[in-house]
């Protein structure tokens, strides 16, 4: 939260936060900041977050921006595949949470879906494919239903996020997404060198010096 305060008061106008954040006196310094307050999407995932900015807060009658962190990850029975990210998954937990932020006088404006199982890995075999393409099919209609559950709570949401470089070809296809999220792409690293869905091209370049040489190899 530092860093986004910092990149909102050198001109930047319209920063999601990709976490939570438990930083008190940077919670204070935005609740008391009505230009921050409008310019930061805080991300939360449970009411302990939204407790803890109300305690931040202190007096400061604030109107937070908040979004919410959904799970995106793909279950098979009781196989796990992807990341552990938010404990918020089914449509009615996360339009619940979005209720409890609203009667609690935040702004709820958006949802985050982060689906490392098919963004973060390579084309390498078979199987991977094939999960890979389950669950881009199980998570467009869990998104789907999530949006319309918390939209019948809070009204239309400005931000429905998705995606990660590995994977914005699929989530750009969603009608639901309003906005994609690359993140190392950018750089391009070794690690896409295996997708077969798309060929990256790098954004940005940065270069290191070699300052020691750990084998003679």
């Amino acid at each position: 939260l530092r860093e986004a305060i910092w990149l909102a008061r050198s001109g930047a106008r319209d920063i999601l936060m990709g976490y939570p954040t438990a930083d008190r006196a940077a919670l204070s310094e935005l609740a008391h900041d009505s230009a921050l307050l409008e310019r930061i999407t805080l991300m939360i995932d449970s009411p302990a977050h939204l407790a803890l900015i109300r305690d931040a807060a202190g007096t400061a009658t604030a109107r937070p921006r908040v979004c919410l962190d959904v799970d995106a990850s793909l279950r098979l029975g009781p196989i796990h595949i992807g990341v552990r990210r938010s404990p918020l998954r089914e449509p009615a937990a996360v339009s619940a949470l979005a209720r409890q932020a609203l009667e609690q006088n935040f702004s709820v404006v958006g949802v985050m879906f982060y689906e490392a199982q098919i963004a973060g890995l390579p084309d390498t075999s078979r199987p991977i494919e094939w999960m890979k393409r389950a669950s881009a099919k199980e998570l467009s209609t869990r998104r789907q239903a999530v949006v319309d559950a918390v939209q019948s709570e809070v009204g239309e949401l400005e931000i429905v996020n998705s995606g990660g470089t590995g994977s914005l070809e699929v989530s750009s296809a969603d009608p639901a997404v309003t906005e994609v999220t690359a993140g190392s792409g950018l750089y391009t690293p070794t690690l896409f060198d295996r997708y077969r869905a798309f060929r990256p091209r790098p954004s940005l370049y940065f270069a290191l010096s070699a300052v020691r040489k750990p084998t003679s190899k």
